[in-house]
């Protein structure tokens, strides 16, 4: 599967269940800003330094630490991610989109000596239309 950002129902992910390989799960309702997200990164996924982006660019095409054969980057409540500060969303969607996913899809065998290519998958669980409902009810 090429790696890629998938944008995807609660069902359809409950279809591709269970994953292997490392998992992280973002919820946007606990990752409202910038600083939430590095802590997120720096507990979850281990990184050693995530205090910039340039930083976050360089361990997620690193992730030694991990040991794991596939990556997968799951976001609920994605309405609410980053909702305080919509240009890191941007960013960090770019970042996945640009930098990590290539990467690990072909990058990492040129650019280091016994690289490795690993499927990583990223999944935005889209809010049905009758939850989004459910949710503005008074």
């Amino acid at each position: 599967m090429k790696n890629k950002i998938h944008y995807i129902t609660k069902l359809e992910l409950q279809d591709l269940l269970p994953f292997s390989g490392f998992v992280a799960i973002f919820d946007g309702n606990q990752i409202q800003n910038k600083e939430e997200l590095f802590r997120f990164l720096e507990k979850t996924v281990g990184l050693p330094d995530a205090n910039n982006w340039s930083s976050i660019t360089d361990w997620l095409t690193d992730l030694s630490w991990l040991k794991a054969e596939e990556y997968t980057f799951i976001f609920e409540n994605y309405d609410g991610f980053l909702k305080d500060d919509l240009s890191s969303k941007d960013l960090f969607l770019e970042i996945l989109e640009e930098d990590v996913l290539p990467w690990w899809e072909s990058d990492v065998q040129k650019h280091v000596v016994g690289g490795k290519v690993k499927s990583f998958q990223v999944y935005i669980v889209e809010n049905s239309k009758m939850e989004k409902i459910f949710m503005e009810l008074p």
